[in-house]
């Protein structure tokens, strides 16, 4: 687009709006002035320092980095810290949206010590072992160290499939 817009001239004999025409550019974009990025010396040194303290703790976010630069002595507000920071294209480093939301392919496995009642509290350690019957499977939950204090549990088939 800058290309076109140095085609169309005022000093032409052909009107402007009939250049953008031929030049196929919108007549908007010639009365457009470019943005131009100024920067004054010390929003350079800004961000200088900000560029080298992300650079070293890249979680810093605006307020941080503003906590960091009042401790250098500089007079700034969280607002142009984000500013000078959307400049440089950084951002803090923080978890995603949806972070505690399970995949929907997750597969959710049954809790099978739900309702078992300990007789003492170093039982809390309980072995399950599950064994195929004819139709239907059971959990021996072992309490303690032998199978002999066991009891036993039976669970829907639809639950090991």
């Amino acid at each position: 687009m800058k290309a076109r817009r140095n085609w169309i001239g005022t000093s032409e004999p052909i009107p402007i709006t009939r250049q953008c025409e031929l030049a196929g550019a919108k007549r908007s974009t010639f009365y457009q002035k470019p943005n131009v990025f100024r920067l004054d010396p010390a929003e350079k040194v800004l961000l200088d320092l900000i560029d080298q303290e992300y650079t070293r703790h890249p979680f810093y976010g605006s307020r941080r980095m503003t906590q960091y630069l009042r401790k250098e002595g500089y007079q700034v507000n969280r607002k142009r810290v984000q500013r000078l920071m959307r400049t440089l294209g950084l951002a803090g480093m923080t978890p995603g949206p949806k972070t505690s939301e399970p995949h929907p392919e997750h597969r959710v496995y049954p809790y099978l010590l739900r309702g078992v009642r300990f007789m003492s509290s170093g039982n809390s350690g309980a072995l399950l072992h599950r064994r195929p019957l004819r139709t239907q499977h059971a959990t021996f939950a072992a309490l303690g160290s032998s199978l002999s204090k066991g009891t036993l549990f039976k669970y829907p088939e639809t639950l090991w499939r």
